[in-house]
C-alpha cells in the first residue's frame, strides 16, 4: 500500500479592501467622544450630589423600628398576636447546639 500526499495546497483567496470609511463622513462624527461633550448639553450625565446631613426617608436609609412600631407592622401583616407570645418572640435567646 502506498501513501500519496495530495499535491493541492489550500490557500485563502486574495482579498483587497476597496473602500475605507471617510473620516470626514457625517456618520463618523455623529457620536462625540466623552471629551467633546459640552458642559450643559442634554447628552451630559447629571451632576452627582453627595447626600449630606441626616438621612431622610429613603429606602436605602431606613431607620430602625422601635418595639411598638415593629409590633404594629407585624400585626398588620400577620394579624394580632397575644402579648405573651409577642414578649416570647422579642425576648428569644438563641441556644448553642
Amino acid at each position: 500500500m502506498s501513501t500519496e500526499t495530495p499535491n493541492t495546497i489550500c490557500q485563502n483567496p486574495p482579498v483587497t479592501i476597496e473602500e475605507w470609511l471617510d473620516p470626514d463622513n457625517e456618520y463618523a462624527k455623529s457620536k462625540p467622544d466623552v471629551d467633546e461633550i459640552l458642559f450643559g448639553s442634554p447628552d451630559q450625565d447629571p451632576q452627582y450630589l453627595e447626600p449630606t446631613g441626616v438621612p431622610a426617608c429613603h429606602p436605602d436609609n431606613e431607620g430602625e423600628f422601635d418595639d411598638q412600631e415593629l409590633q404594629e407592622l407585624l400585626e398588620l401583616h400577620l394579624g394580632t398576636i397575644d402579648k405573651a407570645k409577642w414578649e416570647e418572640l422579642c425576648n428569644f435567646e438563641p441556644t448553642n447546639y
